[in-house]
């Protein structure tokens, strides 16, 4: 059966009695949102065919419910491609502009749009580079849904009840369980966490996140 929004309301509804339902769906996608940002726990894959003369190529998750995060790993026909950032180059390769190669070495993304690579490919470059980003949800979208329902349900519910519960003049206005919730969510989103950091290599997962606004 198809998870739906009512599956999540389900854990939140009985202890907000009286908020209303568009409140509460909007507070459940912040909390996701969050809880994304705070374990890179979902992860889209793409493909990328390297171009001669092309350095930055832009990196779209799909579905287009979803925007990037931070770049987690990428391979370049199956070989680890360092992540590191324009910082990092600009320092350990201060010529690194003018080089060119047949496979790209490096990777990074300064505006979570597009991914550059190092060295520049030339006409002999062959083979197709996987990128790993790290997701969140975009604020009008359901479709984290189904991702976070298996494991991560009643998690995301904390979140959204210790946002709601800390709305001053409300019936349902309750700081203390709000606290209790908020560490709960804590607890999910870390476990998350350490589960994807399981799965990387330690270069990989010190992933140079792109600082998204809040």
């Amino acid at each position: 059966m198809a998870v739906t929004i009512d599956d999540y309301l389900a854990y939140v509804s009985p202890e907000v009695e009286g908020c209303p339902r568009g409140v509460m769906v909007r507070n459940l996608t912040a909390a996701a949102i969050r809880f994304c940002r705070q374990s890179y726990y979902l992860n889209k894959s793409q493909a990328i065919t390297l171009l001669d003369g092309v350095r930055a190529y832009l990196l779209d998750p799909e579905p287009n419910d979803f925007s990037m995060i931070a770049v987690l790993e990428a391979k370049f026909d199956g070989r680890e491609v360092l992540i590191k950032d324009r910082e990092w180059m600009n320092f350990n390769l201060p010529y690194w502009e003018n080089s060119v190669g047949t496979a790209p070495q490096i990777a990074w993304s300064e505006d979570g749009v597009n991914l550059s690579v190092y060295p520049l490919p030339n006409a002999q470059v062959l083979g197709n580079l996987t990128v790993k980003m790290a997701v969140q949800p975009l604020r009008d979208s359901l479709a984290w849904l189904p991702d976070l329902a298996d494991n991560y349900l009643e998690i995301i519910a904390h979140g959204a009840k210790a946002t709601l519960m800390m709305m001053k003049g409300r019936s349902w206005y309750d700081p203390g369980q709000a606290a209790y919730c908020e560490a709960m969510f804590k607890n999910g989103y870390l476990e998350a966490k350490r589960e994807v950091i399981k799965g990387f290599s330690n270069q990989s997962i010190s992933a140079h996140s792109y600082k998204l606004g809040a």
